[in-house]
C-alpha cells in the first residue's frame, strides 16, 4: 500500500514537471517568435520583392517575344495579302504570267451593287462542282483547285485575311462588343461585331459551324472582315425571320452587310452606336412619300421606283427568304412579234399572279373558307398541330427556294441550289427551263405555285444562259434542259429579251397599273379583311410577328421555326391606303440594244410625245411595236439638233463627259478624268452630289511617261458655265471647240480646259 502511495507521489510531480518544462518551452518559442518576427516581415517583403521583380522581368521579356512574334506574323500576313494581290495582278487573262491551265475559266455573280442595286458585275471563279452535275462534253479533269503561284503563298491564302482584321481589331480600342450572325446568301456565320474608334470589325466564331465558298482565284472567302466608318453610306434596321433584330449596312464601295442579333434591344444599341459615330458619306434615305413623287413626276423609273420600295420594305439580297420581289409582267410569251402598246399582252396587275382566272379565283376562295371554318371549330384532341388563321395560298410568292430556282445557272447560286435540293438537281420538268411553262404554272395551271419574279429578270441576261454546262436532265417530252427557252419574239436573245421585258416594265400601261400591284405586295392589301378581299391572304408563318416562343410544345415550335426558314416572308408594309396613280406615261427604261444591229439606243427620260409623232420613225425592233429611242443626237425620235453652247477651244476635243454633278466636261484626245464623289445619289434628284476630288491623266507623250494633274478644292483652270439650261438629256461635240448640241434642254454645262502646266509624273 505504501509503495503504491509512493509511486502515485513521483507520478505526479513528473507530470507537474512536464506541465512546467512545456510552459517553458511555449514561452521560450514565444519570446524566440516576438524577436525573430520583424526579421521574417524582413526576409517575406525581400522575397517578394525579388519574385516581384523576377515576374516582371519574365513578364517584360514575355512580352516582348510576344510583340515580336506579332509583329512578324504581321509583315508575314502583309506580305501573303501583297503576293496575293500582286499575283491576281499578274495572272489574269490580260496578264504577261496569265496561264489558262491555272487560271480560273468560269464566271460567278459578285454580290458588289452597282446603280439601282443592280447586280451586273461577273468575276472569274473555279468551279467546285464535281462533274457528275456537268453535260458530258462540258466536263473537266476533276483536280485540287490550285491557284497561280500558289506556291509563293505557303497555304496562307485562306486565313491571312481574316486574320490580318483581328490583329487589327485586337490594335484598336473597341466601345461596343456584340454576338451577332452575318447573314449571306450561302452561308449563317455566327462571331462578334466590333465597334472601335475608326471602323467596325466582324469577327467569326471559330467554335461555331460555317460554310465557307471558293471565290475568285480559289481563295475562301473571308468569314472576318473590317471597314471603316468612311465607308458607310446607309445604316438600316431589318427583319430577320420574322424578328425585329437585324441591322442592315450599305458601304460605298457596293457590297451589303446583314447582321441579326438576339434580340430588338441589342440590335438598336448597336445601330445607335454606329450611328453616333463620324460617318462623312452617310446617305439620308428619302422617304416614301417624297419617293412617290418623283416617280408620279416622272423623276424615276417603274424600275428605280419598285427597288427602292423593296430597299425600303426590307428586301435583302444577302438573306434569299427576303429577296427583292418583282412582278410578272408580260403574258404573252407565245407570239412571234409583240405590241407594247397593247393591253391584252399585260398581266392583271390588280390581282395576285395565282389568281388571273376566274376558275383559279374561285379555288382559292373556297379553301379559304374551309380553313375559316376549321379555325372557328378550335383545336381538337386527335390533331398533333392546332388549327391556324385561315389563308388563301400555302406558299409564297417569294422565298429562297423561289430565287434559287430561277438563278440555278449562275454560280455561287448552283452550289446553293444543290444545297437545297440534297445534293441534286430539281426534277427536269420542274426546273426553271421555259418562260411561257413558269408563266402557265404561276397564273392558271398550278395550285401550289403563286411566284413572282426577281430583279434580275430585268438587267441580268447571263441568269438565263447555261454557259457552264450543267446537266440537269432531260423532260419527259425528250428535251434536254439547258439554256431557258425565250419567246418568239426575244428571237432566242436573252440580252435582247432582257432590254424588250424592261421596256415593257416601263410601259405605258404598266406605269398607270403598277400602283394595284404595289398594293397587294407594299400596300393596304397585304393584310387585314383588304387582303381577303383581294385573295391575297399567306400562310401566317410568312408575316410579321408570329411568336415562335409562345409555342409551348416542342415539336409544334420547330415546324413553326421550319416553316418561317423556309415559306417565305411577306414585306414590311409601306403602304396604309390605296397607292395613287400615275398620271400619264414619260419613262424609258436604262440599256443598250445589240450593236451588230447598228443601233445606239441609250434609253432615258423625256416627255410623252403626240401619237402622231411616234408613228412618224421606225421601231427599233421592226418586229416589236412600241419600243422606244433612246434621247441621244441623231436619236430618230428625238427633234433636229440645234447648237445651244458654242466655245472656241485650243485642242482638239476628243469626248464630252457627263457628270452626276449636272455638268459636262470637254477632254482632248488620250485624257481621262478622275473623280471622287463626296455623296452617292440614293434616288435621283434627292441628294446632291459633290465634288470631292478630281484629276485628268495623260498620256501619249514622246517620253511615254503618264502623266496626273490633280485639283483639289477647284475645278482646273479655264472654265465656262451656262446656268440658264436645266436638264442634260444629250449631246454632241465638234473637233476644236466646245459645242453642245440638243433636241431639248440641258443643264449646266462646264467646259473644262485640258490644258495643264508643271504635269506631276508618277
Amino acid at each position: 500500500m505504501c509503495v503504491f502511495q509512493e509511486q502515485k507521489k513521483y507520478e505526479n510531480e513528473e507530470t507537474a514537471s512536464k506541465t512546467a518544462w512545456k510552459k517553458t518551452i511555449l514561452n521560450n518559442q514565444h519570446k524566440l517568435f516576438q524577436r525573430l518576427e520583424p526579421k521574417l516581415r524582413d526576409v517575406s517583403k525581400i522575397a517578394g520583392d525579388i519574385t516581384q521583380s523576377v515576374s516582371l522581368s519574365q513578364g517584360m521579356e514575355r512580352k516582348k517575344v510576344i510583340e515580336q512574334i506579332r509583329s512578324m506574323y504581321k509583315v508575314d500576313l502583309s506580305a501573303s495579302r501583297h503576293w496575293q494581290e500582286l499575283v491576281q495582278q499578274l495572272t489574269h487573262d490580260r496578264a504577261v504570267w496569265h496561264d489558262p491551265e491555272l487560271y480560273p475559266s468560269s464566271w460567278q455573280l459578285d454580290p458588289t451593287e452597282g446603280p439601282n442595286r443592280e447586280r451586273r458585275r461577273l468575276q472569274r471563279c473555279y468551279l467546285t462542282i464535281p462533274n457528275k452535275y456537268i453535260l458530258r462534253d462540258r466536263q473537266k479533269p476533276q483536280e485540287t483547285v490550285i491557284p497561280p503561284l500558289s506556291y509563293l503563298l505557303e497555304d496562307r491564302t485562306h486565313s491571312s485575311y481574316s486574320s490580318t482584321v483581328k490583329d487589327k481589331a485586337a490594335s484598336e480600342c473597341i466601345r461596343v462588343n456584340r454576338r451577332c450572325i452575318n447573314v449571306a446568301p450561302a452561308r449563317e456565320t455566327v462571331g462578334e461585331i466590333l465597334l472601335g474608334k475608326t471602323g467596325m470589325y466582324f469577327l467569326e466564331d471559330k467554335a461555331a459551324d460555317t460554310v465557307e465558298s471558293i471565290s475568285l482565284n480559289g481563295e475562301t472567302e473571308a468569314a472576318s472582315f473590317s471597314w471603316t466608318y468612311e465607308e458607310i453610306k446607309e445604316v438600316h434596321k431589318r427583319w430577320w425571320q420574322l424578328r425585329d433584330n437585324a441591322v442592315e449596312i450599305f458601304l460605298t464601295n457596293g457590297r451589303t452587310l446583314l447582321l441579326a442579333f438576339d434580340n430588338t434591344k441589342v440590335r438598336d444599341d448597336v445601330y445607335h452606336n454606329i450611328l453616333a459615330n463620324n460617318l462623312p458619306n452617310l446617305l439620308e434615305y428619302g422617304n416614301i412619300n417624297a419617293l412617290t413623287h418623283l416617280w408620279c413626276t416622272g423623276q424615276i423609273t417603274n424600275f428605280e421606283y419598285l427597288t427602292h420600295l423593296n430597299k425600303h420594305a426590307g428586301r435583302s439580297f444577302n438573306d434569299l427568304m427576303q429577296y427583292p420581289v418583282f412582278p410578272f409582267i408580260l403574258r404573252d410569251y407565245t407570239s412571234e412579234t409583240l405590241d407594247l402598246t397593247e393591253p391584252t399582252i399585260y398581266r392583271t396587275l390588280s390581282k395576285p399572279i395565282a389568281v388571273q382566272s376566274k376558275e383559279k379565283e374561285d379555288r382559292y376562295v373556297n379553301n379559304y373558307k374551309y380553313l375559316e371554318d376549321e379555325y372557328c371549330k378550335g383545336d381538337r384532341e386527335d390533331d398533333p398541330m392546332p388549327p391556324v388563321q385561315p389563308y388563301h395560298y400555302g406558299s409564297h410568292y417569294s422565298n429562297s427556294g423561289t430565287v434559287l430556282h430561277f438563278l440555278v445557272r449562275m454560280p455561287p447560286f448552283t452550289k446553293m441550289f444543290l444545297a437545297y435540293q440534297d445534293q441534286s438537281f430539281d426534277i427536269p420538268d420542274r426546273t426553271f427551263h421555259s418562260m411561257n411553262t413558269t408563266w402557265r404554272l404561276s397564273s392558271y395551271e398550278s395550285m401550289t405555285d403563286v411566284k413572282e419574279l426577281i430583279p434580275e429578270f430585268f438587267y441580268l441576261p447571263e441568269f438565263l444562259v447555261n454557259r457552264e454546262g450543267f446537266d440537269f436532265g432531260v423532260r419527259q417530252n425528250g428535251e434536254r434542259v439547258n439554256h431557258v427557252n425565250l419567246p418568239p419574239w426575244a428571237r432566242n436573245d436573252s440580252r435582247l429579251f432582257i432590254l424588250i421585258h424592261r421596256q415593257a416594265l416601263e410601259s405605258d400601261h404598266v406605269s398607270q397599273t403598277i400602283c394595284h400591284w404595289i398594293d397587294l405586295v407594299f400596300g393596304y392589301k397585304q393584310k387585314g379583311r383588304a387582303a381577303v378581299q383581294a385573295i391575297n391572304v399567306f400562310h401566317p408563318a410568312t408575316y410579321f410577328g408570329m411568336d415562335v416562343s409562345a409555342v409551348e410544345d416542342p415539336v409544334q415550335r420547330r415546324a413553326l421555326e421550319t416553316m418561317i426558314k423556309t415559306y417565305g416572308q411577306t414585306p414590311r408594309q409601306l403602304f396604309q391606303s390605296a397607292h395613287v396613280s400615275r398620271p400619264g406615261s414619260r419613262l424609258l427604261m436604262e440599256g443598250e440594244l445589240p450593236a451588230a444591229m447598228g443601233l445606239l439606243v441609250q434609253f432615258a427620260f423625256r416627255e410623252t410625245r403626240e401619237s402622231q409623232k411616234e408613228n412618224a420613225y421606225p421601231s427599233p425592233l421592226p418586229w416589236i411595236r412600241g419600243l422606244k429611242w433612246g434621247e441621244y443626237v441623231g436619236s430618230p425620235s428625238a427633234s433636229d439638233p440645234s447648237v445651244c453652247f458654242s466655245q472656241p477651244h485650243g485642242e482638239r476635243f476628243g469626248s464630252l463627259q457627263a457628270l452626276p454633278t449636272r455638268a459636262i466636261c470637254g477632254l482632248s484626245w488620250k485624257f481621262c478624268l478622275m473623280m471622287i464623289y463626296s455623296k452617292e445619289q440614293g434616288v435621283r434628284s434627292m441628294h446632291s452630289t459633290d465634288i470631292q476630288w478630281s484629276a485628268i491623266l495623260s498620256w501619249g507623250y514622246a517620253d511615254n511617261i503618264l502623266r496626273l494633274k490633280s485639283k483639289q478644292s477647284e475645278p482646273p483652270v479655264n472654265f465656262i458655265q451656262c446656268s440658264e439650261l436645266h436638264q442634260v438629256t444629250s449631246c454632241a461635240w465638234v473637233p476644236d471647240s466646245c459645242q453642245l448640241f440638243t433636241g431639248s434642254k440641258c443643264g449646266v454645262i462646264t467646259a473644262y480646259s485640258t490644258r495643264f502646266t508643271n504635269n506631276t509624273v508618277i
